[in-house]
């Protein structure tokens, strides 16, 4: 990432309390048949995301759109702003599908979402719900024991863990206004870094056109910076862009070196995530004395599974 985007890079730096923080080596991971996978860490690889969406979704969005008067910031029809009702999505969760989740997990420092090719209203962004940051840190908070990806508990589990449960974020966002949520919308070369603790959905994609913009690509930090502002906005030079509607995006973890520290004897030296975990658990001098307690585990996600499959065909 540092070569990559420098720009974000030092904002990154800047949120995790310092570069010699951040974890830029290389781990492993659990694979199958008990061997491991050598991982670098905090870099931008080809794990592309691609939502090229379908010919069905196209058409009702064109059907919504000769639906009522288009109104909003986005000037949408009040049959578009239903298609993009955030309560409708069934797929809200943290990342990290691949540890046992704590407080302080150091496995997903940051999410950065990297957008490749524009991304406008309606054309499959990630909605975000930063509201829903209080109620993961309070449960993560009442379980130093760990949890699993899905929030649910690691002992006594009965469903195998391919049965990812979304219960717990669907309960988190249902009181959550319509109007609290985000979308991940922008330009080629944008970058939304998001709070560990961002829960966070995948969206329809209901475009498929082809257009030209011309668009400074720029870096947002969104929703979760401990002070009173709730963005910051970097802007890079003037390019031109091709880009067609599919969205095309990844999202690289962020990883620390050591685990987020909640207690900390200087209190300057909370780093800003770590102050909005706090301040979002109502305790922004920190949490004295908390620690957890079994050992922390990797696991092996479903989707590794699928994919190994699917190297053998």
């Amino acid at each position: 990432m540092r070569d990559f985007c420098p720009k974000a890079w030092s904002a990154i730096c800047e949120l995790c309390g310092g570069e010699d923080r951040i974890d830029t080596g290389s781990s492993t991971t659990p694979g199958l048949d008990s061997s491991v996978q050598d991982i670098s860490l905090s870099v931008i690889n080809d794990g592309f995301i691609v939502n090229v969406g379908s010919k069905a979704d196209e058409v009702k969005w064109k059907d919504a759109s000769a639906q009522g008067t288009p109104s909003g910031p986005d000037h949408l029809t009040p049959a578009q702003q239903k298609l993009l009702d955030p309560h409708d999505r069934t797929n809200w969760h943290v990342d990290g599908d691949f540890f046992h989740h704590f407080l302080d997990s150091k496995e997903q420092a940051l999410l950065p979402i990297v957008l490749f090719k524009d991304i406008k209203i309606g054309g499959g962004g990630t909605m975000i719900c930063p509201d829903a940051i209080p109620t993961m840190a309070e449960h993560l908070y009442k379980h130093p024991e760990g949890l699993m990806p899905d929030m649910t508990n690691i002992e006594g589990r009965e469903k195998p863990y391919k049965d990812f449960d979304h219960g717990f974020f669907d309960e988190a966002v249902k009181p959550v206004a319509k109007t609290q949520f985000k979308t991940a919308t922008g330009k080629a070369g944008d970058i939304y870094l998001l709070h560990p603790l961002m829960v966070h959905s995948a969206a329809p994609n209901y475009l498929r056109g082809r257009y030209i913009s011309s668009h400074t690509p720029s870096l947002f930090i969104i929703s979760f910076l401990p002070r009173s502002y709730t963005s910051l906005y970097i802007s890079a030079p003037q390019t031109l862009t091709l880009a067609t509607e599919p969205r095309f995006i990844t999202n690289p973890p962020v990883a620390l070196k050591q685990p987020f520290n909640f207690d900390r004897t200087d209190g300057s030296a909370y780093s800003l995530v770590e102050q909005k975990t706090l301040n979002a658990l109502g305790q922004p001098q920190g949490l004295k004395g908390w620690k957890i307690t079994t050992e922390r585990k990797q696991i092996v996600p479903e989707r590794v599974k699928e994919q190994a499959k699917m190297k053998k065909i």
